[in-house]
């Protein structure tokens, strides 16, 4: 019904990917690698990440894969960050939130939108969520991609408070979206520093949080053009 694929590499080999939905519900997902590419698996210390997440042979006539090693099952588990990496997480989290409301006071609501909804949800809000499912779970559960399974996976009050932040394209009901991005990632990420024995950089918070609210009473710049 259906078809898409890209080209991708592993280990210097060019590797194949498609997807292809049928007519009948049926979606096959499947992946051509060159033979040279199941030898250097076999040299390898480390399984790729597509196979250490499980893998099954199912027929191998040549022996191919008979010396490979037994995937660990680590693969996509975040790896706990190191202090420098928490700082600069978010550090990015309050960086983008003044593209957002700059947006907001221009009028230019489709681009506060993909940064508040991709860039500091799917992105910096979305790593630090996932931090905080690994420390619930002692760093061993394999977050799905672009949050995939949060739901599942994180407290039902943090889940609901995430869940408003989605709105539709208005600029309050965004400023206020805003307000609830920033109330969460300031309830989750010291709670992460603490248990991960990390300083919350505080000053960054206050410093542009004064700042949003600056951009917030300032004139729309869109009714100032609009006056004139």
């Amino acid at each position: 019904m259906v078809r898409w694929g890209d080209q991708g590499e592993i280990d210097d080999l060019t590797t194949y990917f498609r997807s292809a939905i049928y007519q009948n519900y049926v979606k096959i997902d499947y992946s051509i690698w060159p033979v040279e590419l199941l030898e250097r698996i076999e040299a390898s210390a480390l399984l790729p990440d597509q196979l250490d997440v499980g893998y099954q042979v199912l027929l191998d006539k040549d022996q191919r894969t008979a010396g490979w090693k037994p995937p660990s099952y680590q693969a996509h588990i975040p790896a706990r960050p190191t202090e420098a990496e928490y700082q600069a997480l978010v550090e990015e989290f309050w960086w983008g939130t003044t593209y957002v409301a700059k947006s907001l006071w221009r009028d230019d609501l489709v681009f506060a939108k993909w940064v508040l909804d991709q860039d500091l949800k799917l992105e910096t809000m979305r790593r630090m969520l996932e931090w905080r499912i690994e420390i619930d779970h002692n760093w061993s559960v394999k977050p799905g991609i672009y949050g995939r399974g949060l739901k599942q996976l994180l407290p039902a009050d943090i889940w609901s408070k995430f869940a408003t932040t989605y709105v539709s394209l208005d600029v309050e009901e965004t400023w206020a979206a805003l307000d609830r991005v920033i109330a969460l990632f300031c309830q989750v990420a010291p709670d992460v520093g603490n248990a991960l024995g990390y300083t919350y950089p505080q000053q960054v918070d206050d410093q542009v949080s004064a700042y949003l609210e600056a951009i917030r009473e300032m004139p729309s710049l869109f009714l100032e053009l609009e006056n004139k």
